[in-house]
């Protein structure tokens, strides 16, 4: 049987529709391309892996005991995969037609190449996929949103590019939403690092990629729509990554220490949830719809209290 070109890797855990939909939306973006899916199915309480073997017999599936998380349910897909290429996808993008052909191109294009993403577009419109690696000046940029305040003078200057270039440009990281790599050069880095729950270790990845000289891509041409965090998170979710960010400065000895990104994050999360509270508090007494503010509430409140309660982030493997 002849090798796959492409693998694509999805991770599901309770996103039935939207993972088959995105099934379709590969096989629609792969007719051209020799391609495999594997979707690693965390444990589900729904009927997301059975829906897939019915509605998608081409698609492996590979079901997790528990839900483990993104970086090692990924790294699962990926040793399993036989395709020269990995593309991570989540469950709630869709590819548009022309997307993995283009991205296909840029990569076979490069030298070296590293990881490799598209535009992706939301409901509001194009959401910031790439950007900046973590560091105290761009976090602060950041925090205190001065890359939207002066987008023209700081728009690119915090962790992720707000003006996206127009042309396919290198950059310090793409987003794990949709991602493009080199098989044997993925599994020779060892994955995604298997601490981070879910977020961060997209750019952590791209970290790596680019100290070992590869070309981390841009490619605006190739376009993927996104739901915009229709998937649900499960009862663990958190509005950021954990102690995703405080292990990455540490893991890589950026010059920001651990405990004072922490703080920030527990300031910023607490300024979200005063700002939530105090509009849902208003909506309530004005006999007004609250829409999913309730839902955001709760996020927040449990982001806040994870922060609050976590401790210093593990010893980080050697980097």
């Amino acid at each position: 049987m002849t090798a796959p070109e492409v693998t694509v890797v999805l991770v599901s855990y309770g996103t039935r529709d939207l993972t088959l939909a995105a099934l379709a939306s590969v096989r629609r973006a792969g007719e051209r391309i020799p391609l495999e899916a594997i979707v690693v199915d965390n444990a589900s309480p729904d009927d997301s892996a059975e829906a897939v073997i019915r509605v998608h017999p081409w698609a492996t599936v590979l079901r997790s005991p528990r839900n483990e998380g993104f970086a090692v349910a990924a790294n699962r897909g990926a040793r399993n995969a036989r395709g020269r290429w990995l593309l991570f996808l989540i469950p709630d993008a869709l590819l548009e037609k022309e997307s993995l052909p283009r991205l296909l191109d840029a990569a076979r294009s490069l030298a070296r190449p590293g990881a490799v993403g598209p535009r992706i577009l939301g409901p509001r419109g194009p959401e910031p996929s790439v950007g900046n690696f973590l560091t105290l000046s761009r976090d602060l940029v950041h925090f205190l949103r001065l890359d939207r305040a002066f987008p023209a003078l700081l728009g690119n200057r915090g962790l992720f590019l707000r003006k996206l270039p127009a042309e396919r440009t290198p950059v310090d990281w793409v987003t794990g939403a949709c991602l493009l790599v080199p098989r044997p050069v993925f599994l020779d880095l060892g994955g995604f690092d298997e601490a981070y729950f879910m977020y961060v270790e997209d750019m952590d990845l791209c970290f790596r990629l680019r100290r070992e000289g590869r070309t981390n891509l841009f490619v605006p041409d190739a376009v993927v729509r996104h739901s915009l965090g229709a998937s649900p998170r499960g009862p663990g979710f958190l509005l950021e990554g954990g102690f995703g960010p405080e292990y990455f400065v540490r893991k890589f000895g950026i010059r920001y220490p651990w405990l004072l990104q922490r703080s920030r994050r527990v300031l910023g999360a607490a300024l979200r949830t005063a700002v939530v509270e105090t509009a849902l508090l208003y909506r309530k007494s004005r006999g007004k719809d609250t829409g999913n503010l309730e839902a955001r509430s709760r996020i927040l409140r449990r982001t806040l209290s994870a922060l609050l309660r976590t401790g210093a982030p593990p010893r980080p493997h050697r980097a």
